[in-house]
């Protein structure tokens, strides 16, 4: 499952998706944790994070198009694919984005004027544009050529939304309307009729979402097959499939499939306390309740639900209300955003720490281990550590991975590497082996803009849950946050955000953001703002990324303006990119890769200024075809790897490539291919790297090799070998 304040109608109303959350704070004020949270967004295979100058950047699976690229070849799984080299998501002319939501093969983004533009897989009309073709995964796809979705006459969105097939918007006059997939009701509209697939189904002719009661709703959110909308009195109406528990109604019901089963007629979830924020999983639902509390339902599979157990809530009468425990996160502290992914749970405490729960096989939970936790007792509260990526802005979870902005600025994204989804330079995945995440650098994607640090009456537009923790006062106060321009005048206000305390009287007006605390008196109309700043190392062990931060301090006449700068290492005039990892033992590759005990792969320097071709890498080798449903290394393949094994330098790292997606490759059994030949490489004394892919991408990779000739038509039972560099790659 990252954008910015906008100053809408409805001033109340954030965003959330698959990978996110939605908050909404009764007061009505937007804070600068709710800004940032609508930066960064992580789908089932990528990651998309607003970066410099408000543009939209996308890294991972390039299939459909859904990096907005105008190809499907996957990016930031290759060193000299970060940072700078970054290619932008093309809006429009003059179009900036405001919000960013990814669902499991599209994405869309909230632009500056409130329109939506949606890129990537269409196959059910999920992108809105009346048809089912693709877009962005062909040249001429994007930019101006790129329609915006219909929303209604005169309608524009303060807040969006991507399921795993589905989107939906929530409007400025405060109703939500979706499209896309609709197996379940997760549209809301009394029927399992598509909609998005032909131009009579959208703009006025698109019902919207009549809600319990009549009510208008103030936060949207929408996770595989279902969604949820928080509403103008506190409460939550989700529909679409129940099966788990996850609509929280005390059975498995489906809600919003049929005029019998219609959003406006079915109760509102039973939860104890007013709802502030939500985020919709692929199969459970959490919310934040106005006493920071939280609380989740549905499958309870892998300790999602951090419970201590494996149990389903919310499926069975009886178990909600306040019969469904609050979750404890340890140190009696409070929850003030939260992300529900595929399989885990991810919340940002009141003290700007991260806290992770659920399944980490891939250390989606970045707790350094493959361990699940969550699904047993004693793994919760105190037990629970803190996940070290520092003070935390926002939080994302995809499927399998989770990504974070860092107070200051900065991405870090741990779990599934596969694709480059975690915008590391490789697909090796971060999180499952110790020491990996603190020594983790921020990720190579260009800075988000500067997370906006004031307080003001707008609305948030964001992709991960939060609680508002701040307590404000004014009198004869305006202030008006349009990033990246903020204006803030008159009187006296008087803002706390946890773990800081600011206090300011006479004219002024003080903003701190944690973990830091200022405190301001004085007489003579004065700003301060303190931002903790961004730490970038030299080292290999960290990826340097454009500079974010900006603290300014200014009294009476003098003006002081401090800049966070990036550090990066030069050679002979050469700006190089570290890549961010230390040595990581693991077999690098997408799916749920298992790990080859003798495999290793160290990180290397490379210059930002090398292209592809400068890479030195050695020609793919295509292994004879393995016979039917076999998997053993044997007969004349064992003789063939043995001669190319023995051209290979000593201490090279050896990509073994299995191509899976039909009915002989089924990945386990491609998967298993891999691992028997990177086993026979490591018995002749080199170190491996398990790998899979799908044809198409398996295609990208033969060509970028620089092998010649197309990809044999029998890949699907070879497994290609290659040198790797020093990454893995």
């Amino acid at each position: 499952m990252v954008a910015v304040a906008v100053v809408v109608p409805v001033s109340r109303s954030v965003h959330a998706e698959i990978a996110g959350g939605a908050t909404s704070d009764p007061s009505g004020t937007a804070v600068s944790v709710r800004a940032a949270m609508g930066y960064v967004d992580a789908g089932d295979a990528h990651t998309c994070v607003i970066g410099t100058a408000w543009s939209v950047v996308c890294v991972g699976s390039g299939l459909d198009g859904r990096l907005g690229t105008g190809s499907t070849s996957d990016v930031g799984d290759d060193p000299w694919e970060s940072g700078a080299a970054l290619q932008a998501v093309p809006l429009g002319t003059g179009r900036t984005a405001r919000a960013v939501a990814t669902g499991d093969a599209h994405t869309c983004a909230l632009l500056d004027d409130g329109r939506v533009k949606c890129w990537g897989g269409n196959g059910s009309g999920q992108l809105g544009l009346g048809d089912s073709s693709a877009r962005g995964d062909g040249p001429g796809e994007m930019g101006d050529a790129l329609p915006f979705v219909n929303l209604g006459t005169g309608r524009t969105a303060v807040a969006i939304a991507a399921g795993g097939n589905h989107t939906c918007a929530l409007l400025d006059d405060g109703r939500v309307k979706c499209w896309g997939a609709n197996s379940a009701g997760q549209l809301g509209i009394s029927s399992t009729t598509v909609r998005g697939r032909k131009a009579s189904e959208m703009g006025d002719a698109l019902s919207s979402v009549a809600m319990p009661g009549g009510r208008l709703a103030t936060a949207v959110a929408a996770g595989d097959e279902h969604s949820c909308a928080i509403l103008d009195d506190g409460s939550l109406a989700c529909w679409g499939e129940g099966v788990g528990g996850r609509l929280g109604q005390g059975s498995e019901s489906r809600i919003g499939d049929d005029p019998s089963r219609a959003v406006a007629s079915s109760p509102v979830v039973p939860l104890p306390r007013p709802v502030v924020a939500v985020a919709a999983g692929r199969f459970h639902t959490c919310a934040v309740l106005d006493d920071a509390t939280l609380r989740c339902w549905g499958t309870g599979l892998d300790g999602r639900l951090g419970t201590g157990t494996t149990d389903a809530r919310g499926d069975q009468p009886g178990e909600m209300g306040a019969s469904l425990p609050a979750i404890d996160v340890g140190a009696s502290r409070g929850v003030r955003a939260v992300a529900a992914g595929g399989s885990h749970t991810c919340a940002i405490l009141d003290d700007a720490t991260l806290r992770c729960f659920g399944f980490s096989y891939h250390g989606q939970l970045g707790s350094g281990s493959a361990a699940s936790i969550g699904d047993q007792p004693g793994e919760m509260g105190g037990a629970l550590a803190a996940v070290p990526v520092g003070p935390v802005v926002a939080v994302t979870t995809g499927s399998s991975h989770t990504c974070v902005l860092r107070w200051g600025g900065g991405m870090r994204c741990v779990g599934n590497g596969a694709n480059g989804r975690l915008a590391t330079g490789g697909s090796a995945s971060i999180g499952d082996q110790p020491g990996e995440v603190a020594a983790l650098g921020d990720a190579g994607t260009p800075s988000p803009a500067t997370v906006p640090t004031t307080t003001s009456t707008t609305t948030t537009t964001t992709t991960s849950t939060t609680v508002p923790p701040t307590t404000t006062s004014t009198t004869t106060t305006t202030s008006t946050t349009v990033p990246p321009t903020t204006t803030s005048t008159t009187t006296t206000t008087s803002t706390t955000v946890p773990p800081t305390t600011t206090s300011t009287t006479t004219t002024s007006t003080t903003t701190t953001v944690p973990p830091t605390t200022t405190s301001t008196t004085t007489s003579t109309t004065t700003t301060s703002t303190t931002v903790p700043p961004t730490t970038t190392s030299t080292t290999t062990t960290s990826t340097t990324v454009p500079p974010t931060t900006t603290s300014t301090t200014t009294s009476t006449s003098t003006s002081t303006t401090t800049t966070t700068s990036t550090t990066t290492t030069t050679s002979s005039s050469t700006s190089t990119t570290v890549a961010p990892t230390t040595t990581v033992s693991r077999s690098s590759g997408g799916g749920d890769d298992r790990r080859t005990p003798s495999s290793t792969v160290t990180a290397r320097v490379v210059p930002s200024t090398e292209s592809p071709s400068a890479e030195v890498r050695a020609t793919v080798t295509a292994l004879p075809p393995f016979p039917l449903g076999q998997a053993d290394v044997g007969g004349s393949m064992a003789r063939e790897l043995a001669r190319w094994a023995a051209t290979v330098p000593p201490g090279s790292v050896v990509r073994c490539t299995a191509v899976g997606g039909t009915t002989d490759a089924i990945p386990s059994l491609a998967r298993a291919r891999a691992r028997s030949v990177c086993a026979a490489v490591a018995a002749l004394g080199h170190r491996t790297v398990v790998e899979v892919l799908p044809v198409r991408a398996a295609r990208i990779r033969w060509r970028r090799s620089g092998a010649v000739g197309p990809l044999p038509p029998d890949a699907l039972r070879r497994v290609l070998v290659e040198v790797a560099d020093g990454t893995g790659r």
